[in-house]
């Protein structure tokens, strides 16, 4: 008796290096974003299109780091180049820390949702009619000119309107907008062409430079 029990030690002894279990957790570094919008959108009853079209007009779905503005404005971070309001009052709102948001790709989206729908439910909008979001839309931009809050809107529902597609280095689909054909297209006012992306519309942004490299289309 006294052998077996040496013999199933021994055995038991020879297992635990290939038994023991890896602890290490691997991150998601995955570029797709889809299902973080769809996730945020859900969370906080904000049109998930809306959500991606802000954002493509911030960053074109890239999390940036954030340059300062010319004029001393504070660095946007994250996928929605979040900064001032935005992202103290969207982090508040999300749950999270400001780091977070900054760092993290899921959490600078469900506070720019959070945010918005604060914004929305201080004005009284709600639904999934794009049109009424646009006061929603001109907070959001941060932009004590009138002019220039105007002209954000028009981007973002000129995106919503023709809709958007981004896919990463490797192909995949970092996220799209299918066109929204029952918004009108505005008059082009603050839209510029690309010269990193012939025929690509988009808002100057502080940020841009800060992005990486991705393929970029309207549809």
């Amino acid at each position: 008796m006294k052998g077996s029990r040496a013999f199933i030690a021994a055995l038991a002894a020879l297992c635990l290096p290939s038994c023991t279990t890896d602890a290490t957790v691997e991150i998601d570094t995955s570029p797709v974003l889809d299902d973080n919008f769809d996730s945020a959108a859900r969370a906080f009853n904000v049109p998930v299109d809306l959500l991606k079209a802000i954002s493509y007009v911030e960053t074109r779905w890239q999390h940036v780091a954030g340059e300062e503005h010319d004029l001393g404005r504070p660095a946007g971070a994250g996928v929605f180049a979040l900064w001032g309001d935005n992202l103290d009052r969207g982090a508040a709102a999300a749950g999270f820390d400001l780091d977070t948001v900054r760092d993290d790709r899921d959490a600078n989206i469900h506070a720019a949702a959070a945010r918005l729908a604060e914004i929305a439910a201080a004005r009284g909008i709600s639904g999934n009619d794009m049109m009424a979001w646009r006061p929603v839309i001109a907070e959001f931009a941060q932009n004590p000119d009138d002019e220039g809050r105007a002209a954000y809107v028009d981007d973002v529902l000129r995106v919503l309107s023709g809709g958007a597609s981004e896919a990463a280095e490797d192909g995949s689909v970092i996220a799209s907008i299918q066109p929204n054909i029952e918004i009108g297209v505005p008059e082009i006012t603050s839209l510029a062409a690309g010269g990193d992306f012939p025929g690509a519309l988009y808002r100057a942004s502080p940020n841009y430079n800060s992005r990486g490299g991705s393929k970029v289309s309207l549809v």
